[in-house]
């Protein structure tokens, strides 16, 4: 474990890998010779500090340990990627109170149209905050790259998106219809409260969905013991040929048609 308090410049000029917890309160850590691979352990920078890194030399975080910096209104970058030449930073801003947030990016199986027709991208950025449920994003910026883009159409809108679980879908929405710049995506200024993130809340990126074919004019729900009746009512239909209902245990996150 590495705690630098002191006022002083490092500069790493070549790839290293760190096998404890290293905290910088005081100066800087400048990567311009290589990655910082964490492996299973964490880089904190303070408030105090500042970190410069940036394509092709910034922080590894392809195991469980994160990177950490403090967040508030402002936005705060995180120069991380899965491994080296697979850059996929994220910043962030909040309306609440300034905290630490860990960080890190992992792989998953990128989605591909299914029930929902979701096409994404194969990463999640895996965003952790220390005080429960007190998180309030206010904006948000990811990019990915070639590699992670997955089904993701490489123009067009997106969606940002995320839950709790870690799988590659379903997901919530954290705001849609963003457009695709260069493999990257920010929101417009929004306010969003995920609720308890403690565990860690996995964002990613889905294709926009286009319109359904159907415009619905009623859909009601109705209960008895047991039984649940969906009523429906159409005002427009094109070209859509009947109808499927899906149900799925929610600790499960399996769809079946019924």
């Amino acid at each position: 474990n590495v705690t630098g308090s002191n006022a002083l410049a490092v500069n790493l000029l070549t790839a290293a890998t760190i096998s404890g917890s290293m905290t910088f309160s005081l100066g800087s850590l400048s990567l311009s010779g290589g990655n910082l691979i964490l492996g299973s352990s964490d880089l904190t920078i303070s408030s105090g500090a500042t970190l410069n890194a940036n394509s092709p030399n910034y922080v590894v975080t392809g195991g469980t340990g994160s990177l950490i910096k403090n967040v508030g209104s402002s936005a705060v970058n995180f120069p991380i990627g899965i491994a080296a030449s697979d850059y996929t930073p994220i910043s962030f801003s909040t309306s609440g109170s300034p905290q630490n947030y860990s960080v890190r990016v992992r792989s998953v199986t990128a989605p591909s149209a299914g029930f929902d027709g979701t096409n994404g991208i194969a990463r999640q950025w895996v965003v952790k905050e220390t005080n429960a449920a007190t998180t309030v994003f206010s904006g948000i910026t990811a990019s990915w790259n070639s590699t992670a883009n997955g089904n993701l159409p490489t123009s067009g809108t997106c969606d940002l998106v995320c839950n709790t679980s870690g799988n590659n879908k379903p997901y919530d929405v954290l705001q849609t219809g963003l457009t695709i710049s260069s493999y990257s995506a920010t929101t417009s200024s929004f306010t969003k409260q995920p609720g308890n993130i403690t565990g860690g809340l996995y964002i990613s990126v889905v294709q926009s969905n286009a319109a359904l074919p159907v415009e619905l004019s009623t859909f009601t729900v109705t209960t008895n013991e047991r039984t649940v009746q969906l009523s429906w009512e159409t005002k427009t239909e094109k070209n859509s040929d009947k109808f499927e209902i899906d149900r799925s245990l929610q600790e499960e996150n399996k769809w079946e048609t019924i």
